[in-house]
């Protein structure tokens, strides 16, 4: 009798499948995306493999062409080793003159000839306390230990980024993940041994924070871009203008500390000389490794277009299309206490898009920023809903930056015009016009 009972297929059940179990009805999204996770995680590691594999692929085909020394030498590790070696050995005071700094770059490099060979180490003095320890190995093992320590920058970054995409479909959320890891600019990073994947971090993370309303925190994390002094402004500004007065309590904050430590290692006289040899980049030209004309700026773009490295030939237009993007990103952005949050992210993307733009230096690795505005852009690229004007640009510019960053290093020359400054152009003045449309109407 009770086996006769079991054996009957119970009715809405397909061939007796759930035979003995309760009917729960159609999995809650929940269960279907921890369903779904361990496919999505080797994905993502299948990518994240290859992507590294290619990465070092290219960069060991690199040194056999043109010699693992050349390579070495001509990255931009090299000025990050002199002042790591610098700060270790104790100059304090002359550590910012060209004459210190090249006789310590010889020490380890002596196939330099001349001072113009100099690859100036132009960043504050705290930034050389994070390659310290990379002082006390040789030139060339300490390059590959900060690759290696690259590597997992970048793989922390993919993770930031991915997790900015959590509301976003399993596709969307791979095809972003393999942009983030074969993008040119994140590769350059690597070879050259540059801090690009902490910026790219820091902007993130603020974002981040703000979204979650921890404002000082957001402004500690900002502070983080003292890396590159020139990408600080914008977003500071954009606090300002949303007069989040606890963000900017908190970068002044981190400001102070990076301040503290950088007076520390170098001295106050070190610190006058960081700043002077701040003055001195604008007018150095084409020299000391730095290509005014190879840059991807707006400045850039006008040196290359004039053929000129002369600062003061283009001052004027630099100064007045930096001012027409900044009055043109604050027009666009929310004046008061701030944002909704699809207006957050698409301001916070602007504020980036715009920081690079009016930089006076970018070069191919800070293109890795870009991965900031366009993933948060990603956030919003379905049609409907109420970022609907967000979805044709979250899915064309993406695309285009992708391709047309490599591709710029061989149309610049022959065109005599920056085609990525022409992109962040179009790119603002597009995503501006979206967050005022964005924007909620003023009450009658």
């Amino acid at each position: 009798g009770s086996h006769g009972k079991l054996s009957q297929k119970p009715q809405g059940t397909p061939g007796g499948a759930t035979l003995g179990r309760r009917k729960t009805g159609p999995a809650c999204p929940g269960q279907v995306s921890a369903l779904r996770a361990p496919r999505s995680n080797r994905r993502q590691l299948a990518i994240t493999v290859l992507s590294i594999l290619g990465m070092l692929l290219s960069l060991l085909a690199m040194q056999r062409s043109l010699g693992s020394r050349q390579c070495l030498v001509g990255s931009d590790f090299r000025a990050l080793y002199t002042g790591a070696l610098m700060l270790r050995m104790g100059v304090r005071s002359d550590f910012y003159k060209l004459a210190t700094q090249y006789e310590w770059q010889r020490s380890f490099a002596p196939e330099l000839r001349e001072q113009g060979h100099l690859m100036v180490f132009v960043n504050p003095p705290f930034v050389a306390l994070l390659t310290l320890p990379l002082s006390f190995l040789p030139f060339a093992a300490a390059y590959w230990v900060w690759a290696g320590a690259n590597v997992l920058l970048m793989l922390a970054l993919a993770r930031v980024l991915l997790f900015s995409l959590a509301d976003v479909s399993e596709s969307k959320r791979l095809r972003a993940l393999f942009l983030a890891l074969t993008f040119l600019p994140v590769w350059v990073t690597v070879y050259q041994g540059q801090y690009s994947f902490i910026l790219a971090i820091s902007l993130l993370m603020a974002w981040g924070a703000l979204a979650r309303r921890q404002e000082a925190q957001a402004g500690l994390w900002l502070a983080a871009l003292l890396i590159r002094p020139q990408l600080l402004p914008v977003p500071a500004l954009l606090f300002i203008w949303w007069r989040r007065w606890r963000a900017l309590a908190g970068l002044a904050l981190g400001a102070a500390a990076l301040l503290a430590v950088s007076l520390l290692a170098v001295g106050s006289r070190g610190l006058q000389g960081y700043v002077q040899l701040l003055q001195a980049t604008l007018s150095w030209g084409d020299a000391f490794t730095m290509h005014p004309q190879r840059m991807y700026t707006w400045r850039s773009s006008l040196h290359l277009l004039m053929r000129t490295d002369n600062v003061q030939d283009i001052m004027g237009w630099w100064a007045l299309g930096s001012l027409a993007a900044i009055a043109l990103f604050l027009w666009a952005c929310s004046k008061g206490t701030g944002p909704s949050a699809v207006q957050l992210d698409l301001q916070w993307a602007l504020a980036a898009l715009v920081g690079l733009f009016v930089s006076p230096h970018a070069n191919f690795h800070d293109l890795t920023l870009l991965l900031v505005p366009f993933f948060l852009l990603m956030r919003h690229g379905l049609p409907g809903g109420s970022a609907h004007a967000l979805a044709l640009p979250a899915r064309v510019l993406p695309a285009v930056a992708y391709f047309l960053a490599p591709a710029s290093l061989f149309l610049a020359p022959s065109l005599r015009i920056q085609p990525v400054t022409c992109f962040l152009a179009l790119a603002i003045v597009w995503l501006a016009w979206c967050a005022r449309r964005l924007q909620p109407a003023p009450a009658s």
